[in-house]
């Protein structure tokens, strides 16, 4: 995968208001984009999501 693929994509078909005040991805816009026509960006946002649930003190409780 390219760096900052998914971010220029966002950007691209949402604007700024597809991030957060720090910078990150929304989780809305994730989801949005998963259901995307393009494969290439439905794996993009798939593989952002996934990453997101397993990092470590994201979760309540830790």
């Amino acid at each position: 995968m390219k760096n900052g693929a998914l971010t220029e994509t966002v950007l691209r078909k949402f604007g700024r208001s597809g991030f957060t005040e720090g910078g990150h991805i929304k989780v809305s816009v994730l989801k949005s984009l998963k259901k995307s026509p393009s494969k290439v960006t439905r794996k993009r946002a798939t593989f952002a999501l996934n990453v997101r649930k397993k990092k470590p003190g994201k979760r309540k409780g830790d």
